[in-house]
């Protein structure tokens, strides 16, 4: 569905909220170069900076994840509440499920979501 909405609209920037129903990796593979998925994600997901370029003339796959050393991960979304640093902004949202003006609090960064076998979110 959320395909066929894109081939409606291409010349649309296409935003899906969605709920963990649509949050598995295959889902979000098969939308993840047309659409910008916003899904829940569990407090242990293991997400990762986003890989070097491969030098010129290195043989071998090239990096999936991570540029630390051993790809290791960035801090767990758990971390990153528990972290005072972290800058969180209010929002309120209008007619939250029947309620109004809904103030929740938001903060926004860059990762990957990687599953060993799976292509990179």
């Amino acid at each position: 569905m959320i395909l066929q909405l894109k081939r409606w609209l291409s010349n649309r920037q296409i935003i899906v909220v969605a709920d963990s129903f649509c949050a598995s990796f295959r889902r979000l593979d098969a939308v993840r170069h047309h659409v910008c998925m916003i899904t829940p994600r569990r407090l242990d997901a293991r997400l990762f900076d986003a890989p070097h370029p491969q030098p010129a003339g290195k043989r071998g796959p090239k990096p999936k994840i991570g540029s630390r050393p051993g790809g290791a991960p960035q801090p767990t979304l758990k971390e990153r509440i528990e972290n005072d640093t972290v800058y969180w902004q209010t929002i309120i949202i209008p007619q939250w499920y029947g309620q109004s003006n809904k103030v929740m609090q938001i903060a926004t960064g860059t990762a990957f979501w990687y599953k060993i076998g799976l292509p990179k979110q």
